[in-house]
């Protein structure tokens, strides 16, 4: 999140940082914004990490139903945590689909 956090700010500044001249004259039907207000990196901040915990509290909702592990034996714990392991290794991209991963 830190780096979200820089990017959020590099590219807020940026925009502010380039002015618009009084003599650019809106669109037909519209008016020009005005300015913005002071603390709007801070606001804009702050509904990203408001939207993250959340996403965070969601998931801890969620994971008891995703993650239904098998924890019997050894055999049935690595059977019930295969599908989980392939789903990983599909997101990352760290296997073709002809080939097994090899073990260690």
């Amino acid at each position: 999140m830190f780096t979200l956090a820089r990017c959020l700010i590099f590219l807020s500044l940026m925009l502010l940082t380039f002015p618009v001249s009084a003599t650019d004259s809106p669109l037909s039907g519209t008016q020009q914004l005005g300015k913005l207000p002071e603390d709007i990196v801070q606001t804009q901040l702050q509904e990203v990490f408001t939207y993250f915990k959340g996403r965070i509290k969601q998931a801890e909702v969620d994971r008891p139903k995703l993650w239904k592990l098998d924890t019997s034996s050894p055999d049935a714990y690595q059977k019930s945590l295969k599908p989980h392991r392939d789903n990983l290794h599909k997101m990352l991209g760290t296997i073709n689909g002809d080939r097994k991963p090899t073990v260690i």
